[in-house]
């Protein structure tokens, strides 16, 4: 267990400076459109720090950050979302990490929620938004969709898609069925099936992933699972690993310190599949205002 023995007066003075700063920039964007005050801010952002080991490849290391912008006077459903690109991958399982330990060098994505309706039981959302590093840019217009197909005390269905368009032309879509099954009071099982095909590779990706999650209580949790992840491009179907891991989580300080450490076993098609062992240890900070 990690116990917070640091000067807590002045951590928390600091964090509840931080997040003061983060709404009030928030609110003062959508009162600059918009005369009046706002309330109820759900602006958020979170900073996360991630360090891995394996016995096949060199340490790894990943900064990750993510800043959700509330807007709601502008419109009802409006975000601005700027995340690094780990983050807004949708197949990403922290198998890979970035090794990139400048902010300034890392790829980010910043998104417009500009629209959020109901046809016919789909939440439809249209984006507007660019993938970027430093100068460069690539916009692109963005769709998701999502359904739930059962939603009951047992068990929920769940369908997402997304899709976006870039400006070169090039296309990405991301398609997943997720199902969670209640086994007992604080016991879940999930199951998820995440398919992606980007065009600009002619590449198609499948993750499916079966995992067991035990809740601890409030703030912690063990999960513990199997995953399979597949591509098929130019004819050719390869298995790019198979996986066997367990993750500890917990909120360690208050509701926004909180780490997870996570031991796995993998598969590698790089490695001709010899097993080799990785152990990731993350630590994150999340910023909002209660």
């Amino acid at each position: 267990m990690l116990s917070a023995d640091f000067n807590t007066t002045i951590l928390d003075q600091y964090h509840e400076s931080l997040c003061n700063i983060l709404v009030n920039s928030s609110d003062n964007i959508d009162n600059y459109f918009v005369e009046g005050s706002s309330k109820g801010s759900k602006t958020t952002a979170q900073l996360k720090t991630s360090y891995a080991i394996e016995s096949e490849r060199k340490a790894e290391y990943a900064l990750r950050l993510r800043l959700h912008l509330s807007l709601p006077k502008i419109q009802k459903h409006m975000r601005l979302i700027f995340e690094d690109t780990q983050s807004d991958d949708l197949l990403n399982d922290d198998t890979t990490l970035s090794n990139e330990k400048q902010v300034q060098n890392m790829n980010y994505i910043l998104k417009v929620e500009v629209s959020d309706s109901m046809i016919k039981d789909f939440n439809i959302k249209w984006l507007l938004g660019t993938r970027f590093r430093k100068s460069f840019l690539h916009p692109f217009l963005s769709m998701k969709a999502n359904r739930v197909l059962i939603n009951d005390d047992l068990k929920t269905v769940v369908f997402n898609s997304r899709f976006r368009f870039f400006d070169d032309l090039n296309y990405e879509e991301v398609v997943s069925l997720n199902r969670m099954d209640k086994i007992k009071d604080s016991l879940y099982m999930i199951f998820e099936n995440i398919f992606r095909y980007k065009s600009d590779t002619d590449n198609n990706e499948l993750i499916t992933r079966l995992t067991g999650r035990k809740l601890l209580g409030d703030k912690k949790e063990l999960s513990t699972g199997m995953s399979f992840y597949s591509s098929f491009r130019h004819g050719r179907y390869d298995i790019i690993y198979p996986e066997v891991f367990t993750k500890y989580y917990e909120m360690f300080y208050k509701n926004w310190i909180y780490y997870e450490v996570s031991p796995s076993i993998l598969w590698r098609h790089e490695h001709n599949y010899r097993a080799s062992l990785r152990v990731m240890f993350n630590l994150g900070v999340i910023f909002k205002k209660d």
